[in-house]
């Protein structure tokens, strides 16, 4: 059992689990799938890095909060286009 006063001391997982399990099989394929299908679209987008650019901003907002640095997204992204423009 899980002890918040102990947090190394984790439950183990099941030795018997079976991977092999039909009903695991078929979400593995179903997200496999999914996920070669996104890489082909991607192949065709003209700039791949605006799908990915939100995301790394947000990561950067969540983590700064994390080092106890406030800011939301927008005053995020508006401080990088000012640093952006002010670049000689």
């Amino acid at each position: 059992m899980f002890d918040p006063k102990s947090p190394f001391n984790i439950p183990m997982l099941p030795n018997n689990f079976d991977f092999n399990q039909v009903e695991i099989l078929k979400l593995a394929l179903k997200a496999n799938n999914a996920i070669a299908k996104l890489n082909s679209l991607v192949l065709v987008l003209p700039n791949p890095q605006l799908l990915v650019k939100p995301l790394l901003s947000k990561e950067s907002v969540e983590s700064s909060a994390i080092e106890n640095i406030f800011t939301t997204t927008q005053e995020f992204l508006k401080a990088e286009t000012i640093d952006k423009n002010n670049i000689i």
